[in-house]
């Protein structure tokens, strides 16, 4: 019979059919558990003992439920789900009660209600607690399967054992001494959790949780969600932060760390064994201990007062390091600072320079910036890009490598050893030393520089304090000293020397000792040595100095310009040089040493007499014990010229004295000398008035 086909009419005329479904509502009625029903519940109600519950508790009305010293079974529910829902500021009490099942069900609390779970265990695959519009749960000494808040509710607990903590929209936990296998926290939510055990957390959002004492295992963290790691939290294996997230860590121990894209960590006082900084990530960290760490791909990172075993230093990331010990070890990196340190690269940045020890080679790094009071070294490595950089007090001490620019500043020190550098510049009282090495151009003021045994293309060194260059070849030399200086056993293609004071009485002395000058440029008011050097050609151009010269030579010619006003001094060897250009405005002191000796011997108390062009008198004397006299002579013209005559057993001797003439002059009274008349010029120069210097050349 098919019942459904039946009209109503047809059923009550049916006697079967009202037997069956007589039967049916008799056994409905025998097993009310059978039904599905719905409690409300709006004053107090206890459950307790072991029961079997099913359908949907409803309170309201600031009624309360509790389950006490319970064993609960959950069976079946209201649309196969077992609910308990807490309404209008109601309770739901589970105090020592066991509430298990093997079907999905829900106890949910809205308005201000309250859930309080003391010395309990709620479990089950589909066990779920839900916390919304200000609601809040306290739990201690219990275990649970998954919460989740909502809606600016709330979880305080204690002894906590649970699968899933989930936070959502503003809400917030305070958990202590709990052991929790997932947190997840999103939108605006949060809290704090101390003491406790953490398999998993993530965290995305804007969410921000403080753990302290906390045991993680993985943490992910996401968004703009920020994580506070404090007083010895300990992650065991992984925790990464990326996007625009944020993590604090204090105190804490970290097997691995992760920070990538834009994330930013700050950290003091903590121990990583594995951090990587990627991304546009941004660090600080400072009184810490890591034991390997990379950045790369554009991080930045500031460490300070941290030991690091080994940092690399990646892609185009940036370095701050600031009274660290750091082993580092930097390719390409884009940017390394370095303050009150001592360093060597490979590289240690160390407290005491006598820590240190290294073993870098050939790694690439585009710019170092150092400062503070540091001490570096750099060996066998090749720097390109930008700088390295050091000031306020650094002492950097580099060899073996290949640098674009070595920049050296604020009373820092620099020394090179066996480098080939494009660009080497220092001022504001800095001291460049380089020895041993190939540059490009050096540009140093205000500042000390030594030089040795180094080819150099061009120095231009302005203010200096102190200038030494030593055995080296260096092709354009403009120099501006300060105070006394010394060039050694050096060629150099072309020496300019200035000085920005006219007074005599601030002029400093260049000595130029066994050196080989092609073109020497003077100008200002200094002096200049020349000792056993030779000098190609010289131009003196507003120059009012001194040349005190000692066996030295001019070659080719000079030339005096714009009112130059100078002193010649000493043994010079000037007879090959022509004076290509001598304007009306300029004038020359000479200074000549004048020896009469009889076959080398040296005569002394000989009357020495020394005359103009027009005969007159200017300057007489007699020679000393070594058959010498030394008279100084004004030339206010290359055409000038003296003569200096002696009379020795009833002979006269006369020569004829210009500019340029060798010296000493030597006057000898023996038969065997060649004797000139006073009409004969020993020393033929030619004078070339205001002549090209191409000219020369035909």
């Amino acid at each position: 019979m098919n019942l459904m086909k039946l009209q109503p009419k047809d059923i009550i005329k049916n006697k079967k059919v009202l037997a069956a479904i007589a039967i049916i509502i008799v056994l409905l009625a025998a097993s009310p558990m059978l039904l599905e029903y719905v409690t409300s519940i709006t004053g107090k109600t206890t459950i307790s003992g072991s029961r079997v519950l099913s359908g949907e508790y409803k309170v309201a009305g600031e009624g309360v439920l509790e389950i006490v010293d319970g064993d609960i079974v959950i069976s079946q529910g209201h649309a196969g789900e077992f609910k308990i829902e807490l309404k209008d500021s109601s309770t739901l009490r589970i105090v020592n009660s066991k509430i298990f099942s093997h079907l999905p069900f829900t106890i949910e609390a809205h308005d201000n209600s309250r859930i309080i779970i003391e010395n309990s265990k709620i479990e089950g695959a589909g066990a779920v607690i839900i916390l919304n519009d200000k609601s809040t749960i306290t739990a201690s000494g219990s275990e649970l399967s998954t919460v989740k808040l909502t809606g600016t509710s709330a979880i305080n607990a204690t002894g906590l054992d649970i699968d899933y903590l989930i936070l959502y929209q503003n809400s917030s936990c305070n958990i202590q001494q709990s052991k929790i296998s997932t947190l997840i926290s999103y939108d605006l939510s949060g809290g704090a959790i101390d003491e406790s055990r953490i398999k998993t957390l993530y965290a995305a959002g804007n969410s921000s949780i403080a753990l302290k004492g906390t045991l993680i295992e993985n943490g992910f963290i996401k968004g703009f969600s920020s994580v506070d790691l404090t007083e010895f939290s300990t992650v065991t294996e992984r925790i990464s932060v990326e996007g625009y997230a944020s993590l604090h860590v204090y105190y804490s121990i970290l097997e691995s760390l992760v920070a990538s894209e834009f994330s930013t960590l700050f950290s003091t006082h903590s121990v990583f064994k594995n951090l990587k900084l990627s991304g546009k990530s941004f660090s600080s960290i400072s009184e810490a201990v890591a034991v390997n760490m990379l950045v790369t791909s554009g991080a930045e990172i500031f460490l300070r007062n941290s030991s690091v075993h080994d940092l690399t230093a990646n892609g185009t990331c940036k370095l701050h390091i600031f009274s660290s010990v750091v082993k580092l070890k930097a390719r390409r990196a884009s940017f390394v600072e370095i303050r009150n340190s001592s360093c060597i690269l490979h590289i240690y940045i160390l407290s005491s320079p006598e820590e240190s020890r290294l073993t870098f080679r050939r790694e690439y790094v585009s710019e170092w910036k150092v400062t503070g009071e540091c001490e570096v070294q750099i060996s066998n490595s090749y720097v390109y890009g930008w700088a390295v950089t050091v000031g306020e007090g650094v002492t950097l001490t580099i060899w073996d490598s290949e640098l674009s620019l070595l920049e050296c500043m604020e009373a820092s020190s620099i020394t090179a050893r066996n480098c080939t550098i494009e660009f080497v510049k220092g001022e504001e009282g800095a001291r460049v030393t380089l020895e041993f090495s190939e540059i490009g151009t050096v540009n140093v003021s205000r500042c000390d520089l030594v030089i040795s045994q180094c080819n150099i293309s061009k120095i231009v060194g302005l203010e200096l304090n102190e200038l030494d260059f030593y055995n080296s070849t260096i092709e354009d030399v403009v120099i501006m000293p300060l105070l006394n200086c010394s060039i050694m056993k050096v060629n150099v293609d072309s020496l300019t020397i200035r000085s920005n004071s006219s007074s005599i009485f601030k002029k400093v002395l260049v000595a130029l000792t066994e050196s080989n000058i092609t073109r020497l440029f003077l100008t200002g008011a200094i002096n200049v040595g020349l000792e056993e050097t030779k000098v190609d050609v010289v131009i003196l151009n507003n120059y009012n100095g001194t040349i005190e010269a000692m066996n030295a030579t001019l070659r080719n010619f000079i030339k005096i310009e714009n009112g130059s006003f100078f002193r010649i001094r000493g043994k010079l060897n000037s007879s090959s040089c022509t004076i290509m250009t001598w304007e009306e405005n300029c004038k020359v002191k000479r200074e000549f040493i004048i020896i009469v000796q009889n076959d080398s011997n040296p005569l002394k108390s000989v009357n020495v007499t020394v005359y103009d062009a027009d005969g007159n008198k200017i300057w007489s004397g007699k020679t000393d014990i070594d058959g010498s006299v030394t008279v100084s002579l004004l030339f206010e013209d290359p055409g000038t010229v003296y003569y200096v005559s002696i009379r020795v057993n009833n002979k006269t001797i006369t020569k004829a004295l210009i500019v340029l003439m060798d010296t000493p002059v030597i006057i000898d009274v023996s038969e065997n000398a060649h004797e000139k008349s006073t009409s004969e010029n020993p020393t033929q120069i030619l004078v070339i008035w205001n002549v090209r210097e191409e000219d020369l050349q035909n």
